[in-house]
């Protein structure tokens, strides 16, 4: 679901899951907002509806976005916590106790060096990137992370074990960003102006997938493609068909398990070219007689080797056989007004089991009757015929032994 997060004069964007923790939530607004990034977690709390969420409780940070009944769209704010103003000190209380201290004071905090960065930032800094890289283990999180920030997925990616190289990219990210800020909020910088640029972009495609998700969302549903059932030579075979394939193609195990590998003309070997690369074919099967339902189609296919589809039915014989294809009544029409259905997701996997069971059945056979005939047994306490020759077994060794013996010299 999409958020807007609102952390003052600074607004932003997340595409979340309903599921994903508080922490994890914060951890993000964090680093794609750069003025709340060096808050401690402990001292900020979001509003969300009209109801606010302090972030002092480890127990509420583990809760899910779904549990604080927050939905696509909301608008989350997030800042530190109001602390409530103190009381007024007794003026003439204070100036007694001051005066002399006043000096003292003065040079101790002058003798102070006050860093640039508290030691309690940059631990809360890495606890949030430590939780970030354990709940990478879940592919929608880091899948998330990809669309978002490739940077840090680059690096979980190339070692998923090692915690401390995910830190520091962390870190980097954030410098990264910090810069990227700086630069943005400058008119005058061309580097600036480009992230604008980029961030505007960003926003325009964000806004885009939003509307598909909402207005067309069986565009990120993948299409099955078009397949009919036919029959070559009593073998029944699917075929796909493929209106942007210049010639149709017979793979070379659908033409042996159809028994027209006989029919193959090797002289013609003309050769595909497609975007999976270019194959030679082992030759062209000029006239093969296609069976759709009742009807017969005479059908010229180049032979290919090591294809895993039977059949392409490509734009040569839709062609020559005047076919349409009707996406309302989902099937081929044929000219002589033969209708074959495209075959749906389901119907397709139990049509490719029963072609591969077929197939191995075909094999078997074949390898059946392609066996060399077994020797007959010898029976070798059967009379000898009469002869010039004889056999003889050896009774030391039990191995057959021929013995050539001439009865005439």
């Amino acid at each position: 679901m999409q958020l807007t997060i609102i952390a003052g004069d600074d607004i932003s964007s997340l595409q979340v899951g309903e599921d994903i923790e508080i922490e994890i939530l914060v951890s993000l607004c964090k680093i794609e907002i750069v003025s709340i990034a060096d808050i401690p977690l402990e001292q900020l709390q979001l509003i969300v509806n009209g109801q606010k969420i302090a972030l002092n409780s480890p127990d509420l940070l583990k809760k899910q976005l779904k549990d604080f009944d927050i939905n696509d769209g909301d608008a989350i704010h997030i800042g530190k916590v109001q602390q409530p103003p103190k009381q007024p000190i007794n003026s003439s209380a204070a100036s007694s106790t001051s005066t002399g201290l006043s000096s003292i004071i003065s040079n101790l905090v002058k003798s102070i060096k006050v860093p640039t960065k508290r030691p309690s930032e940059d631990s809360q800094d890495r606890m949030m990137a430590e939780r970030i890289f354990d709940s990478l283990s879940e592919p929608v999180r880091l899948d998330f992370l990809k669309a978002n920030y490739p940077e840090l997925a680059e690096a979980y990616e190339a070692n998923p074990t090692d915690k401390e190289a995910f830190v520091n990219a962390f870190f980097q990210a954030k410098k990264d960003l910090a810069r990227k800020e700086r630069l943005m909020m400058d008119e005058t910088s061309e580097e600036g102006q480009r992230y604008v640029a980029e961030l505007i972009e960003r926003q325009n495609i964000d806004f885009m997938h939003n509307f598909a998700m909402e207005h067309m969302p069986e565009a990120f549903i993948p299409v099955h493609m078009l397949f009919i059932r036919m029959k070559i030579n009593n073998c029944p075979v699917i075929a796909f068909i493929d209106s942007g394939a210049q010639t149709s193609i017979l793979s070379e195990s659908c033409a042996k398990r159809c028994n027209v590998i006989r029919m193959v003309d090797k002289r013609i070997r003309v050769q595909a070219v497609g975007i999976g690369g270019n194959q030679k074919m082992l030759g062209r099967i000029h006239s093969c007689q296609v069976q759709v339902n009742e009807h017969f189609f005479s059908c010229p296919f180049e032979v290919m080797a090591d294809r895993d589809i039977d059949i392409l039915f490509g734009l040569n014989t839709l062609l020559r056989h005047k076919c349409s294809i009707d996406l309302i009544k989902m099937v081929l029409r044929f000219g002589d007004g033969t209708e074959a259905p495209f075959l749906s997701e389901a119907e397709f996997q139990r049509e490719k089991e029963a072609v591969i069971l077929n197939a191995f059945l075909f094999a078997l056979s074949t390898s059946a009757t392609t066996q060399p005939p077994q020797p007959a047994p010898v029976n070798l306490a059967a009379k000898q015929p009469e002869s010039k020759h004889f056999w003889t077994v050896a009774s030391n060794s039990g191995q057959l032994q021929s013995n050539k013996l001439a009865q005439d010299l």
